[in-house]
């Protein structure tokens, strides 16, 4: 492989990374938004494994005397059965 087409190769691999970080963001109100619901779906995992994580996380955080309520904040959305469930929304700040 020639330097030029391996340049062409990484730009084309970096791009297609943008593409997949764009899919796991949203834009609400000008403020950069993610969601548990988000991750776990972008990285083929089970939303309750997701939830585990960030609670592991929250807890740790908050031992090490840090403000977990301005990473995660604790959202819910309706299932496809009209339920409440529980998320975490993270903000570019967070």
């Amino acid at each position: 492989m020639q330097v030029h087409e391996f340049v062409i190769c990484e730009n084309e691999k970096l791009n297609r990374k943008e593409e997949n970080m764009n899919e796991l963001i949203k834009i609400e109100n000008g403020e950069v938004k993610l969601d548990s619901r988000m991750i776990a779906e972008h990285f083929g995992k089970d939303h309750t494994h997701v939830l585990r994580d960030i609670r592991d996380e929250i807890e740790k955080l908050e031992k090490e005397g840090m403000g977990a309520a301005s990473i995660f904040g604790l959202g819910s959305y309706l299932d496809k059965n009209g339920q409440a469930r529980p998320c975490y929304e993270m903000t570019e700040g967070g």
